[in-house]
């Protein structure tokens, strides 16, 4: 499987995730048998409650590839930096198992 086929992959995922969002209406609290502990500790489906996926994602959105304004640019090199430190952890937590997901908690 070459670069580009993954590439097609992750776009036709991509595609699929934002047209599943677009369906829901707004976000609702759940109740506490719906939702797992770590958002139960976090309690973001009581934070987001009310707010649409749409505009949620839009807020998260990667900025341009290659902005022409300086403060843009600078916020493309703080975005990046994030990215990497979110798939580091990713990877961590991956590799480290449950016992120390369930620890956290």
């Amino acid at each position: 499987m070459d670069t580009e086929d993954i590439q097609h992959a992750v776009q036709e995922l991509e595609n699929a995730w934002k047209e599943a969002q677009s369906t829901q209406s707004i976000i609702q609290a759940c109740d506490i048998t719906d939702t797992n502990p770590w958002l139960r500790m976090t309690r973001w489906s009581e934070y987001l409650e009310g707010i649409a996926p749409k505009d949620l994602a839009d807020s998260v959105a990667p900025p341009e590839e290659k902005p022409m304004d300086p403060v843009e640019q600078g916020v493309r090199h703080i975005w990046a930096a994030i990215e990497q430190v979110m798939r580091k952890s990713q990877r961590v937590v991956q590799h480290s198992g449950q016992v120390i997901c369930v620890e956290a908690i």
